[in-house]
C-alpha cells in the first residue's frame, strides 16, 4: 500500500485507516498534490508539515487544533503540553504547514470548550495561521464551531466563529487569490453588525467609516498597553506574553516568520486593519467570485450580495444589535 502512496498523486482515505505511518513520508518520494481525507484524522497536521507540493487538501471532518495553531506556546493545553510563559517546555515543538502553494483548503475547526483558555481568539489563530501559511489559497471552507459531527449527521452548537473586528475575519484578506471562500456548514446568524462587515466594500471605504475603524483601534491599542504593565507587575498569563517574538522553527522563511509574530493576538487584527484602511481603492479580494458565510447557499454568491444577505436582519434597527457577550479574562477583550 505504500508503494503505491508513493507513486500516486492523488490520495483519498478514511482517517482512522492511514495506510502509511507518518514518519515514512520523509523516507519515500512524496508526491502527493490532491488528498482527500472522510473521516476525523488526528495525523492531517503532520501530513501537512511534511508535504510542501501539496496543492488541494478536502478534510471537512477533520479539525484544526489549538495546539498546533499556537506557536509562541502561550497557552496550556493539558495532555503534557505545559507552557512555561517566557520558554518553551513542550514536548513537541511546534510545526508549521509546509505546503505554500496549497491552492484549495476544506477543513474543520471546531472547538466547543468555553472554558479552555484561547476559547475567544480561537478565530484569530485560525484565520491568521490560514491566510500566512497558506498564502496562496483559491478555495477555502471552514466548517465549525457551529456544529458537531454525529452519528446522525450534524448538530448545532449555536456557536459561531467570530466575525465582528475583534474576532480577526479581516486577517482573510492576506490572500490575495481567493475566488471562494465559505465559513459555516450550517444556516445560523453570526450576529455580525455594520461596522463589522463594511469594511469589505466600497461603501465601507469612506473617510468617516475609516475614522470609526480608527477609533477602535486606538481603544485597542491602550488595552494592549495596559495588559502588557499588568504582566509587567503580576508575571500571570492574562493573554499571550511573547508580542511579536520571534519563531524559533528551523527552516521557517525569515518574511513568513515576520508575519506570524503576533498570531492569536489582536495587534495583528490592529496591523491589517490599519494598513487596509491606508490604502486607497483597496479591494479585500480582487479575484473572490463566490462566498458564503454560514448561509443556506453553500454555493456562494458574489461579496456585495452577502454582505447585504448578513445585515439584513439587521435593517430595522441597524445599531441595536448586540453580540451575545464572551468570556474573557483579560482586558484585551473589551470592545
Amino acid at each position: 500500500m505504500l508503494t503505491g502512496c508513493c507513486t500516486s498523486t492523488d490520495w483519498a482515505f478514511f482517517g482512522h485507516k492511514l495506510p502509511f505511518e507518518i514518519e515514512s513520508l520523509t523516507d519515500f518520494p512524496n508526491r502527493v498534490t490532491a488528498l482527500e481525507i472522510l473521516g476525523p484524522c488526528d495525523t492531517l497536521h503532520d501530513i501537512l508539515c511534511y508535504s510542501p507540493q501539496i496543492l488541494h487538501v478536502k478534510a471537512p471532518w477533520v479539525n484544526l487544533q489549538t495546539y498546533h495553531l499556537d506557536l509562541h506556546l502561550c497557552w496550556d493545553h493539558g495532555d503534557g503540553r505545559m507552557i512555561d510563559f517566557g520558554c518553551s517546555t513542550m514536548s513537541d515543538a511546534p510545526k508549521i504547514w509546509a505546503c505554500r502553494g496549497l491552492q484549495t483548503l476544506h477543513i474543520g475547526a471546531r472547538f466547543y470548550d468555553h472554558h479552555a483558555p484561547g476559547f475567544n481568539d480561537f478565530s484569530l489563530y485560525v484565520f491568521g495561521y490560514i491566510a500566512r501559511v497558506c498564502p496562496m489559497l483559491q478555495d477555502l471552507a471552514l466548517f465549525g464551531p457551529e456544529s458537531k459531527v454525529t452519528s446522525n449527521g450534524y448538530l448545532s452548537t449555536g456557536d459561531t466563529f467570530r466575525l465582528d473586528l475583534a474576532g480577526g475575519f479581516c486577517l482573510l484578506t492576506h490572500l490575495k487569490h481567493l475566488r471562494y471562500l465559505r465559513i459555516g456548514e450550517l444556516y445560523v446568524d453570526p450576529f455580525v453588525r455594520p461596522i463589522d462587515v463594511e469594511w469589505m466594500l466600497p461603501s465601507g471605504r469612506s473617510t468617516a467609516k475609516k475614522q470609526e475603524r480608527a477609533e477602535i483601534l486606538t481603544r485597542w491599542s491602550t488595552c494592549v498597553m495596559q495588559d502588557r504593565e499588568l504582566q509587567k507587575q503580576d508575571k500571570q498569563p492574562r493573554e499571550p506574553q511573547l508580542f511579536g517574538s520571534s519563531l524559533e522553527i528551523p527552516g521557517l522563511e525569515p518574511e513568513l516568520r515576520h508575519s506570524l509574530r503576533y498570531l492569536g493576538h489582536r495587534l495583528d487584527v490592529i496591523e491589517t486593519l490599519a494598513a487596509l484602511d491606508e490604502q486607497d481603492g483597496f479591494n479585500c479580494w480582487p479575484e473572490l467570485d463566490r462566498i458564503s458565510i454560514y448561509g443556506s447557499n453553500s454555493f456562494g454568491q458574489p461579496l456585495e450580495k452577502e454582505v447585504e444577505r448578513l445585515l439584513a436582519p439587521l435593517a430595522p434597527v441597524t445599531n441595536s444589535r448586540q453580540r451575545p457577550p464572551l468570556q474573557s479574562k483579560s482586558l484585551l477583550q473589551k470592545e
